[in-house]
């Protein structure tokens, strides 16, 4: 009887394990942990581990055979962590947009232009191979015109490889997004660090690329919030302090060589999808 009981739980576990991998791609869930190129992959792994787990519960059991409390426990494991690995997004991404009941809430770095569109988010095309976030993306724009400017939409993570490697190629005017990060000696410099989460696999490898904003008050920017910036990158006169801390991400990469002069700064409401996934080198480029 134990044995039998043993083999059922056993299964149980292990095909829930593997309907929870199947609910992640169905659901359109699974951006949250992977990228979206390894959705198919993470689908079918799903429902090889529901087969084999209904093979394990029905499979026949020897007279000696006794429970395995390890693998039980095992499994039993991974499935907590399963169902507890959703709310670490949370934390990665900022929350919940955080968006000023007033104007009085926004700081300009430049001359205040018409503030434009804002909150709008395309993350691109997915990769070859993956699996359209169908409603969260929207129809891609390579540009967008704010106070009668111009800007090229890019992403933090595709400004920075292209600072670093080509500078000559930077576009002269850029829309971007991220999520605020404050320090005591950003604060002294009137500046506040704007980043975007970047993920090449998963969430295990998720790295943060930021640059430092030169805002009008640092105080009226709180950590996490969401905003579009516009203006233009430029070598600093000097050295930034180090990186401020993203919670959740292995590194946080702050260029300390280079400040965005911003034009324009709205707080926006966290993206659908508030990962980078994609890196491109010519326009369009994955805003």
């Amino acid at each position: 009887m134990s044995a039998r009981l043993g083999a059922v739980i056993e299964g149980s576990l292990l095909a829930c394990l593997g309907g929870f991998m199947l609910w992640l791609t169905l659901s359109g869930h699974s951006w949250q942990l992977l990228h979206p190129r390894f959705a198919v992959v993470n689908a079918v792994a799903g429902g090889v581990c529901v087969l084999l787990g209904g093979a394990f519960a029905l499979r026949r059991v020897g007279p000696g055979t006794g429970l395995s409390f390890s693998r039980i426990a095992c499994l039993a494991l991974f499935l907590c962590l399963a169902f507890f690995s959703l709310r670490g997004v949370r934390v990665l991404s900022g929350g919940a947009g955080i968006v000023p009941a007033s104007s009085d809430a926004v700081s300009f770095s430049g001359p205040m232009p018409g503030q434009g569109p804002g909150g709008s988010f395309d993350a691109g095309q997915p990769p070859p191979g993956s699996l359209t976030l169908e409603g969260l993306m929207p129809e891609q724009t390579a540009r967008m015109v704010i106070g009668g400017v111009e800007y090229v939409r890019m992403n933090a993570a595709e400004m920075r490889m292209m600072a670093d490697a080509r500078p000559e190629s930077l576009p002269g005017e850029i829309v971007w997004q991220g999520m605020v990060e404050r320090t005591p000696e950003l604060d002294a410099l009137g500046m506040v660090a704007v980043f975007r989460v970047a993920i090449v696999c998963c969430l295990a490898d998720a790295v943060a690329p930021g640059f430092a904003v030169a805002v009008d008050d640092p105080d009226r920017f709180s950590p996490g919030q969401w905003v579009r910036v516009a203006g233009r990158l430029e070598i600093s006169p000097k050295p930034l302090p180090g990186d401020p801390q993203v919670p959740g991400v292995i590194a946080t990469v702050l260029d300390r060589e280079r400040v965005f002069r911003c034009r324009d700064i709205v707080p926006i409401e966290r993206p659908g999808v508030p990962f980078v996934f994609e890196f491109r080198e010519t326009e369009p480029f994955a805003y």
